[in-house]
């Protein structure tokens, strides 16, 4: 007669809460067991049909409807003939709730040089004109001469704010490794459904909609990393976005705008104002954005993705 086991008995059954750590101890009935030696039935319990895997390499069975809570352990009390009872231990795996984000939003200053004024995408552009230049000719007399001088545009170092919004989450299931890179084998809040994407994908992207707040473009994920825990079954991903625009900047996304210049002079040629903000009224777009025939162009160097399947909401 093959082993097999009754769970979620009342006897043994046991929940404890210890602050972010959750354990339930699941009540077990075998029946089937064939005798032996203390060892000879605790691996005939384990292995009875019915039993979720516990084994090395393999990752840990959540209790039924509590993903948080993973089968780390077994427990025979009491055997009699060929039954005995027991119980298995279903826990949170380092004291981290899986239901929980935990999310870091900071904003720092970072140095940006730049021709144009970065809210505005205007070219910071000095005017030309006739400028005196007096030269002391070394018997008391002062030489006055008058250059012309073109206008031109000027470069300027700016200490703008970036924002960051880090996230970490848990997530439970089978790791594969394909080619040396990490696919996660379950549905989960960051990549979607198995095989869809591998940790390098997300990184140098922006989101394709609103989000955080902000509309298309403003976000970029400039960071992604796991912890993989391969004999728990679970990995811990950290992600991290980036926004630049801010409130004396709310049009200040991902793309990059610059100026025609002229090969003989050298000079940049100067930009209507109606023509900037022409351009810059579009939305964010892989590619070149909008008309470059007007001395200006405006391209978004980062691929659009889905937020919500990157992060989970």
């Amino acid at each position: 007669m093959p082993v097999t086991v009754k769970l979620d008995t009342a006897h043994n059954a046991q929940l404890e809460i210890d602050g972010t750590v959750k354990r339930i101890r699941r009540g077990a009935f075998w029946m089937g067991l064939d005798g032996g030696t203390p060892a000879d039935v605790l691996w005939q319990c384990v292995t009875a049909a019915g039993m979720p895997i516990l084994a090395a390499g393999t990752p840990n069975a959540p209790y039924p409807g509590q993903s948080d809570l993973l089968y780390t352990s077994l427990r025979v009390v009491s055997t009699s003939g060929a039954t005995a009872s027991g119980y298995l231990i279903y826990e949170t795996p380092s004291g981290f709730p899986a239901t929980a984000y935990l999310i870091k939003d900071s904003s720092q200053l970072m140095t940006y040089e730049t021709n144009m004024y970065p809210g505005t995408r205007y070219p910071i552009y000095i005017a030309g004109g006739s400028f005196d230049t007096d030269v002391d000719n070394g018997d008391g007399s002062i030489t006055t001469t008058t250059n012309l001088v073109p206008g031109d545009n000027c470069t300027m170092r700016f200490r703008m704010r970036v924002r960051q919004k880090s996230i970490t989450k848990l997530v439970y299931g089978q790791i594969i490794r394909p080619t040396g890179s990490f696919l996660f084998g379950n549905d989960n809040p960051f990549f979607g459904p198995q095989g869809t994407a591998d940790n390098s994908d997300a990184v140098g992207q922006v989101n394709d909609d609103s989000w955080g707040g902000k509309p298309k473009g403003h976000w970029l994920i400039d960071g992604y990393e796991t912890d993989t825990y391969k004999y728990q079954g679970y990995y811990i991903l950290n992600a991290s976005a980036i926004c630049r625009s801010s409130p004396g900047m709310p049009n200040f996304d991902w793309s990059e705008t610059g100026i025609l210049r002229n090969t003989i002079t050298g000079k940049y040629v100067q930009v209507k104002k109606d023509d900037i903000d022409a351009l810059m009224a579009l939305p964010y777009d892989f590619g070149q954005i909008g008309d470059n025939t007007k001395g200006v162009v405006r391209a978004g160097p980062y691929t659009l993705t889905s937020f919500p399947t990157v992060f989970g909401f």
